[in-house]
């Protein structure tokens, strides 16, 4: 076996052992939810829809089709379980890894540098949040593609032809569509050209060969920032000044450089704190600067410190947050391709060092032998960190301050497990580290009706809207609320404003139909039905809805598809089977009621509006044993109801009829009366007492003197 298979073979062996404890971990509260178990387009797996879907719409506000498609194929494979989802970004990292030590050796001559720095961008524990959320699956992918693009350029600048800058052309199309932060690529090229290409053509022809790709990058960026500013996620000047987000940047490139050589203290958010004190933006400019003089001195005597450290400054251009996307000051995951160019820097100093002092080699060797072990072991503590959202969050909060949107995230997660006073105080704290957290607002809302307070609960979600008024979640639960108090109108505006901010939202088009039809504005009800079910042709609810509605307005057989759809789509659901039922038998279809009647039994047993829908249906069957059938389950309800109320009463009644028992049925009538005067049913007793009057008239004995 050769070095390089060797080292590849190790290299991917510890990466697995590290991330083989992500197969055991859960989906996280923060943006898992968007991309993947909450998306009902996503989560449905592959299909031509989908494709069309991921083509044409924004997916977690940014537009990454190839990541969209990636989701859908493992909801596929692996449905929602978490773990196949994870599985899959570990194998694509490892796939990312192998590629850039394959294209390193290949370049360079040199598998074992290459190994080194495969090893730490496999290795490192600034890499687990790209590797560890299922959310960040764009990055792996878009990784992936980048070192694809990289292998394919130098093979075409090894030997010019259309063929093969046609296909790092697609490979690097490929690598926008799943992550636009390799926009940079391009640049990084121009690095490369420098070394280890050492390409000796002129400047000019050298940045004009790259032109294409440049279009394409700025193609890319625009779409991204016009989809992430129709999502609401790029934050104004007024909000954060140009001077402030100067300083920010400046403060990332040297921050990211101390976590890359000391990786302590990583969390999935780190709260931006305006101002950022003048000392450290200072220092870390000073430090910049520094480095980036060193790096142009040596550019001729040491290429690999120049291309290293300008590939680590431009990659990370799109992520300093120059255009502010996003509430964090720096991420974990904005490391995951730009930390490419400092373990070059720092690997091939290793180089020069053994080739000038030979004595030295077993002394580097060594070293970058137990970098890569404790940086191994570091990765295996912070992956374990994602196993769960509270321990996510908690070590956040632990190794952060004032981080609110820990605070928040894990106040949803205990909600999740009805731990209801430990997720108000996390909210409490979010709100009070930044009062003007819309989130926070929204989420403490969701907590105080989980409690019960919904006067607190709709003050909360105001407060939220009042924040964020461009908030679809929040606009439903204050509706939902509104709704449970009565206040149809009211619930209405809030779930025509969710339907506007989230028009391809199967479950708000169907709910805001709910309510319209609860208004009887049963002709736009049918409309938000139509929205829904073009948006998610299998939403069970929605076709039951629609069927309800249609036979409201008179349009029998419509209705009667959208039942029969509806219960198609979701087979266990017996308050469908019972609507559907109950149509069949308002046109005259009772053989048919009756077998959907049994069938809705059979999955719920025992349940008085099928059982007692079904008695009546028997009672009219033309075969008696059919309405024997209906006396004896009949009875045996009534048996088993501790105190039957005057309409099981009118059930047993009926079913006696129809066994021609007038004299029972003409006693249970009578009782079905006093059961309605001493439950407050007077709405109940015009049909009874006319019931009572048409079976003493059926009778033959209940007319003789």
């Amino acid at each position: 076996m050769s070095a390089g298979r060797w080292l590849g073979t190790v290299l991917a062996a510890s990466t697995l052992a590290v991330y083989a404890q992500v197969v055991h971990h859960d989906f996280v509260n923060w943006d898992d939810p968007v991309y993947v178990t909450r998306n009902p387009v996503v989560s449905r797996g592959l299909s031509l829809e989908g494709v069309a879907w991921a083509s044409t719409h924004r997916h977690g506000a940014t537009w990454h089709p190839i990541t969209s498609l990636s989701h859908m194929l493992d909801c596929q494979l692996w449905g929602l379980w978490p773990g196949g989802h994870h599985l899959t970004s570990v194998l694509l990292h490892v796939a990312a890894t192998l590629l850039l030590l394959g294209m390193l050796s290949a370049l360079t001559g040199e598998p074992a540098p290459s190994a080194f720095v495969a090893g730490v961008f496999a290795l490192h524990p600034l890499r687990a949040e790209s590797v560890a959320w299922v959310s960040e699956r764009k990055d792996v992918l878009a990784a992936l593609l980048w070192m694809g693009t990289m292998w394919l350029y130098a093979r075409w600048a090894s030997r010019p032809s259309g063929r093969r800058y046609g296909a790092l052309v697609v490979t690097f199309v490929l690598a926008l569509m799943a992550k636009p932060m390799v926009v940079t690529l391009p640049f990084v090229l121009l690095l490369v050209d420098v070394w280890p290409l050492a390409r000796r053509a002129p400047l000019r022809q050298r940045i004009v060969e790259k032109l294409p790709l440049v279009a394409l990058a700025g193609a890319s960026s625009l779409v991204t920032f016009v989809a992430q500013a129709r999502a609401g996620g790029v934050a104004s000047i007024a909000k954060v000044g140009i001077a402030d987000r100067l300083a920010n940047a400046t403060v990332a490139y040297a921050w990211y450089v101390e976590k890359t050589l000391w990786p302590s203290d990583l969390a999935v958010f780190y709260p931006l704190r305006l101002p950022i004190p003048v000392w450290k933006v200072a220092f870390s400019g000073l430090f910049v600067a520094c480095v980036t003089a060193i790096a142009w001195r040596t550019r001729r005597t040491r290429p690999w410190v120049f291309v290293g450290w300008l590939w680590y400054l431009v990659a990370l251009v799109p992520v300093l947050g120059l255009v502010r996307v996003g509430e964090q000051a720096v991420a974990d995951r904005y490391t995951y391709l730009p930390g490419v160019g400092l373990s070059l820097l720092v690997a091939w100093s290793g180089v020069e060092l053994v080739r000038s002092r030979p004595s030295m080699k077993p002394v580097v060797v060594t070293a970058a032998a137990a970098v890569l072990v404790a940086l191994a072991a570091a990765s295996w503590v912070q992956v374990g960190y994602w196993r769960n959202d509270v321990t996510l969050y908690e070590h956040a909060l632990a190794v952060t301050e004032d981080n609110y949107v820990a605070h928040t995230n894990l106040g949803t997660a205990l909600l999740a497990e009805n731990r209801v006073p430990e997720a108000l105080r996390h909210y409490q704290e979010a709100l009070r580290i930044d009062p003007k957290a819309a989130q926070a607002h929204a989420n403490l809302g969701v907590a105080l009706a989980a409690g019960g307070d919904t006067s607190a609960a709709l003050e909360a979600f105001q407060r939220a809207l009042a924040l964020d008024e461009r908030d679809a979640g929040t606009h439903v639960r204050a509706a939902d609320l509104l709704a449970g108090q009565g206040r149809l109108a009211d619930a209405v505006a809030h779930y025509r404003a969710a339907a506007a901010l989230e028009p391809a939202s199967a479950s708000v088009h169907n709910n805001l139909g709910f309510l319209l039809a609860a208004q009887g504005n049963l002709g736009e009800a049918v409309d938000q039905y139509g929205q829904a079910l073009r948006a998610d042709p299998n939403l069970a609810a929605a076709h039951n809805n629609m069927g309800l509605a249609l036979e409201s307005l008179g349009r029998r057989d419509e209705a009667l598809h959208h039942y029969a759809r509806a219960v198609e789509l979701a087979p266990a659901d017996a308050q469908n089977r019972l609507n559907y039922a109950r149509a069949l038998a308002r046109t005259g279809r009772r053989g048919d009621a009756i077998g959907e009647l049994r069938a809705a039994l059979s999955r719920q047993p025992d349940w008085p509006p099928a059982e007692q829908d079904l008695i009546r249906l028997l009672a009219a069957d033309t075969d008696p044993a059919g309405r024997t059938e209906a006396v004896a389950l009949a009875e045996r309800l009534v048996r088993s109801t501790p105190s039957p109320d005057a309409e099981l009463l009118a059930t047993l009644a009926v079913a006696y009829e129809g066994a021609a028992r007038f004299a029972d049925a003409l006693g249970v009538w009578s009782d079905a009366i006093s059961a309605a005067r001493a439950g407050g049913r007077p709405d109940l007793l015009p049909d009874l007492e006319a019931a009572l009057a048409a079976c003493r008239r059926r009778s033959p004995v209940s007319g003789a003197p």
